[in-house]
């Protein structure tokens, strides 16, 4: 059945994506942003985001009735190369545009400008991603990593961070409202699922990213570390929960089991995480207090 098939496209989807929000203060926190496990979680992130837009292309795709193999290796080709030549032509054309006009208009007194044409050219990623039967939210990650690493990226940070304080309230207090509890308690049987979701949900990412990094030679502590920093889901999750909902794919009920799960398995890996970290810590700890005891000793042989 091609509708059941593509709800269980999308729900596989909302938890594919990685937040690195909480696990990046975590971090922070245990002083670990440029520690290999830091570099690691956060680098494989970004290729699970961008994964994760390409398989919420493909998603997208299947709601319009596009499920035959053929189809999905047309979408699957749509969402690559959309990427690649969005990607060349960001980098190579665009950000020298809003690089211009950002000089050109600081010297005018205008600090913002090249921040509102890099809006507008996110815009235009949004709407070119839609018509292609993508989604907005590939377009639009899509002109931010073509932003990042800029020189007036500081500028851009800082704009957005403005509309983020305006839209992100209103984006979250949307999905409360489209959350039904009712709905849910009314079907009984979605609870073991929620449950069985949430099961799949942290050992997949806990044990599809330690073992990769067990066969990259990292410590056992290390690799359990990394396993948990990659489960947190969050807002990309969400972003597809809502794109299956206003596409009429899910039920008000699903929904709301999704969103329970998601936040579940955004809070619950943390204290699991902060644990990891410290076992590292530890694990380190003989061997740094070994060397600096060498060290100590040699000068009084001499």
């Amino acid at each position: 059945n091609g509708t059941r098939f593509t709800m269980a496209l999308f729900v596989g989807a909302t938890f594919t994506a990685t937040s690195v929000a909480i696990t990046a203060a975590v971090l922070l926190e245990f002083n670990f942003l440029k520690d290999p496990v830091a570099q690691t979680i956060l680098g494989a992130a970004v290729v699970d985001d961008v994964l994760g837009l390409i398989v919420l292309s493909v998603v997208v795709g299947t709601s319009a009735g596009r499920v035959s193999a053929l189809d999905l290796a047309i979408l699957l080709a749509e969402a690559v190369g959309f990427l690649a030549i969005g990607m060349a032509a960001g980098v190579y054309v665009f950000r020298r545009i809003v690089l211009r006009i950002q000089a050109e208009g600081k010297k005018l007194g205008l600090p913002h400008s090249g921040f509102l044409i890099a809006m507008a050219i996110t815009f235009l990623f949004a709407l070119t991603a839609e018509s292609i039967g993508l989604s907005a939210v590939v377009g639009a990650f899509l002109a931010g990593s073509v932003f990042a690493g800029a020189a007036f990226q500081k500028d851009f940070s800082e704009g957005a961070r403005h509309l983020a304080a305006v839209f992100t309230p209103i984006f979250f207090v949307s999905l409360g409202l489209q959350v039904n509890v009712p709905a849910v308690a009314a079907q009984i049987g979605l609870i073991p699922l929620a449950a069985a979701l949430t099961v799949v949900a942290v050992i997949t990412k806990v044990i599809g990213c330690s073992l990769p990094a067990r066969l990259a030679k990292m410590t056992a502590h290390e690799a359990v570390a990394i396993g948990w920093g990659m489960t947190p889901r969050g807002e990309v999750g969400l972003i597809v929960a809502v794109a299956a909902l206003t596409a009429g794919v899910i039920g008000d009920a699903l929904f709301s089991v999704i969103v329970f799960v998601l936040i579940l398995v955004t809070i619950l890996p943390t204290p699991l995480f902060k644990r990891a970290l410290r076992a590292v810590e530890r694990e380190r700890r003989p061997a740094d207090e070994s060397s600096s005891d060498v060290t100590e000793t040699k000068p009084r042989g001499g």
